[in-house]
């Protein structure tokens, strides 16, 4: 799912999977990856660029990513999972991740071509910021939303307190 605009090498995702400040997460059963969830904490002013399109995100440096003691904006790079019970078991683990940092934390984001995560940021309580129609012709469109109005979702509630 790593569209062309967004240009991320395997090294540079190697990279940012290693920063302290990033939240990187598999599921594993029988040493089997059944998912993964890959979010990257950014200073707030270059989350912005990402989500305007002002900037790619293989254009990140280190000094982009935001310190775990300083206001960041937590942009989710990668999402896989085989099912809905592995889907629903990283996202609990990354809602505690917000939960846990909310005093540190500004906004979420992502940036995605795909319906299935459309659905996914409905769901979040996303709101549809920008979009733009690559040179591939298609269509890219960002999402953000303050943590907040992120932690107060229905759909949340309901996810963190149904049984799997």
């Amino acid at each position: 799912a790593n569209h062309p605009f967004a240009q991320i090498s395997l090294e540079q995702f190697s990279t940012w999977s290693l920063h302290p400040s990033n939240l990187f997460l598999i599921c594993e059963y029988k040493n089997n990856i059944l998912g993964l969830f890959f979010s990257i904490r950014l200073k707030p002013e270059v989350f912005q660029k990402i989500i305007n399109f002002e900037m790619k995100k293989s254009e990140l440096s280190i000094e982009d990513f935001a310190s775990f003691d300083e206001i960041g904006s937590n942009y989710m790079l990668s999402f896989y999972a085989l099912n809905d019970k592995v889907a629903t078991m990283l996202f609990i683990r990354y809602y505690a991740h917000l939960i846990a940092n909310q005093t540190r934390i500004k906004e979420i984001g992502v940036i995605t071509t795909l319906d299935d995560v459309k659905k996914v940021v409905h769901n979040m309580n996303l709101e549809e910021t920008k979009s733009m129609v690559a040179d591939d012709k298609v269509e890219l469109k960002s999402y953000k939303q303050s943590l907040s109005n992120v932690l107060v979702s229905e759909n949340v509630v309901k996810m963190l307190f149904s049984k799997i």
